[in-house]
């Protein structure tokens, strides 16, 4: 019996959910690495990812104490690169 609340898994409903998986394991990847980070249209912050908290459709990304949203990262370099 289909439930209400039950969410049909649907091509398109699969394929969403793999790319929140790839999105997710993308940014535990990022653990370490430096990152820039758009937070607005003037600002740009550059930092090391400290922290992943994974859990919704984008991930979000700790970097400077500060929480981003995963697609706010413009640039990302392993620190072993950074001078």
């Amino acid at each position: 019996m289909n439930h209400p609340t039950h969410q049909k898994h649907t091509p398109i409903n699969r394929m969403a959910s793999q790319f929140t998986d790839i999105r997710q394991r993308l940014a535990s990847a990022l653990l370490g690495q430096a990152v820039d980070l758009a937070v607005d249209a003037k600002t740009i912050v550059h930092g090391t990812v400290t922290g992943v908290m994974t859990g919704a459709d984008f991930p979000e990304i700790v970097v400077n104490g500060t929480i981003y949203n995963y697609n706010q990262i413009l640039t990302n370099v392993p620190t072993a690169l950074c001078p």
